[in-house]
């Protein structure tokens, strides 16, 4: 994340650079021809600076842990003797407040240097505040008459990018929520959902499950369909796993379309799938046999070859006061004497 945040703060840095050079090389122009050479060539070097810098980045050469560090101390150094040689008046002391926020709204500037960074912002305002009253430096007398064009472009300057800053820090906050929020998404997904099929897997199922229990103990009818795939294995021997995959993916793609979205699907385990129907056991037997004939008039294509696939369904309801977990064993049970008398039939039990 901090890799990224100063790749960004690369580009802000490079776009801001020419602007930032001119600001202060007019700056440098009215110190010096006002007579005010201390600041006026403190100034000359922080644009000498930038340009430096700007120079190093388009040639690709970043040094990220040197020149903003040598910019950072020519800034204060101009801020301080700006403030010396004008007056307090005339609002440059507020520019530490834009290096107190820059340094606190990067990320990937550590604690460590924003307590130093702070604890230096600090002890020179106070400083420069103390001198400015006790008069330690005598300001230039030409400067009294700009002080109030100084205070207002200082202070417009100041509140203006503290404005940016704060927008700029909203802005990835929000985008790291979104992501955040996007991760936990995937994250559910996994550990609800079979991956190869989609559907749920065995364990949302189960707490499904647990809610039908409930709901089955007021008396609300629900059933469940237990499906096995017939003859699974000789898919995977004859023609190889990924031929299974094909024919469990094809299996709850036609589960899909052919349930409604109050019908609970998921992958039980295998070739086994369970279905979960809000309705009583003769309406969950309808539904079953309209499920294993459409299966079974859908061929499966691999490789050329036309493949057919039939399912066995056991149909059960869950009784008053009984769990779905006993009920779906009644199912299996109904499952297997499907599979013992031929198969590719739906088993009401």
């Amino acid at each position: 994340m901090n890799k990224i945040w100063n790749m960004q703060l690369q580009k802000i840095w490079h776009a801001c650079s020419i602007p930032l050079f001119l600001v202060l090389t007019l700056w440098s122009i009215h110190y010096l021809l006002q007579d005010m050479y201390v600041v006026g060539w403190t100034c000359v070097a922080v644009a000498a600076a930038v340009m430096f810098d700007y120079i190093l980045m388009r040639r690709k050469k970043y040094l990220l842990k040197i020149v903003p560090r040598i910019i950072l101390l020519f800034f204060f150094i101009h801020i301080t003797l700006a403030v010396l040689y004008n007056d307090w008046d005339s609002g440059f002391q507020y520019y530490f407040f834009t290096t107190l926020f820059s340094c606190i709204f990067i990320p990937s500037v550590s604690v460590r240097i924003k307590i130093i960074v702070t604890a230096c912002c600090l002890a020179t305002y106070v400083l420069l505040g103390y001198a400015s009253i006790s008069g330690w430096v005598e300001p230039y007398p030409q400067a009294a008459k700009f002080s109030f064009i100084y205070f207002v472009i200082n202070t417009t300057f100041v509140f203006s990018l503290i404005l940016i800053l704060a927008i700029n820090y909203q802005s990835r906050l929000r985008s790291t929520f979104h992501k955040i929020a996007a991760m936990n998404e995937t994250l559910e997904r996994l550990a609800t959902t079979d991956p190869l099929t989609g559907l749920l897997n065995r364990r949302s199922m189960t707490e499904n499950l647990e809610i039908l229990t409930a709901a089955a103990k007021e008396g609300a009818p629900y059933s469940v369909l237990l499906l096995d795939v017939d003859h699974f294995k000789k898919f995977n021997d004859c023609y190889g796993h990924d031929c299974g995959d094909l024919v469990l993916k094809l299996l709850s793609s036609l589960l899909n379309g052919i349930l409604p979205p109050q019908h609970i699907t998921s992958r039980w385990g295998g070739e086994e799938f369970l279905i979960t129907v809000p309705a009583s056991k003769k309406k969950a037997f309808d539904i079953a046999e309209k499920v294993r004939t459409h299966i079974e008039q859908n061929v499966l294509i691999f490789e050329g070859q036309p493949l057919q696939i039939t399912v066995t369904i056991g149909v059960t309801s869950i009784q008053p006061g009984e769990s779905a977990f006993a009920a779906i064993t009644r199912a299996d049970h109904g499952l297997l004497r499907g599979k013992a008398e031929g198969r590719n039939r739906v088993i009401e039990c």
